[in-house]
């Protein structure tokens, strides 16, 4: 179950209160870590290549699931908080309560939420990288 620690800027439920720090944890259907170089690659006429590398980028893919309708409403301020790249805490295998390894991270731009079927259930998927 990962946590995820933001502040508040869009989309405030009831009782919260803008750029206030808040935490929750949400279920994890999947985590998947990719890391990533960016680089270029020259090559010369005899075929020698040369690469550059810009940097290191890792991403993690995250497929959230199990929020019922009611819970919907902190899920959509937490993703409105953090959609315009703004920073936060991401923890992939620790809780609020018992941290595991948190890390800083900003979202890509956008998510997704489905609902499952006819249920009250929801999935959310979101992409965030390291900073």
């Amino acid at each position: 179950m990962p946590a995820f620690t933001y502040t508040a800027k869009r989309s405030l439920i009831v009782g919260h209160v803008i750029d206030t720090v808040y935490s929750i944890d949400i279920n994890a259907r999947s985590i998947t870590r990719s890391p990533g170089v960016k680089s270029v690659t020259k090559r010369s006429l005899g075929g020698q290549a040369e690469t550059t590398v810009q940097r290191r980028e890792v991403t993690w893919s995250l497929v959230l699931v199990d929020i019922v309708n009611s819970d919907l409403p902190s899920i959509r301020e937490f993703l409105d908080s953090v959609d315009g790249g703004e920073a936060f805490v991401f923890d992939p295998y620790g809780t609020v309560a018992t941290p595991d390894n948190p890390i800083s991270v900003k979202a890509k731009p956008g998510y997704s939420e489905s609902r499952q079927g006819f249920s009250e259930y929801f999935v959310i998927g979101l992409s965030v990288y390291e900073i």
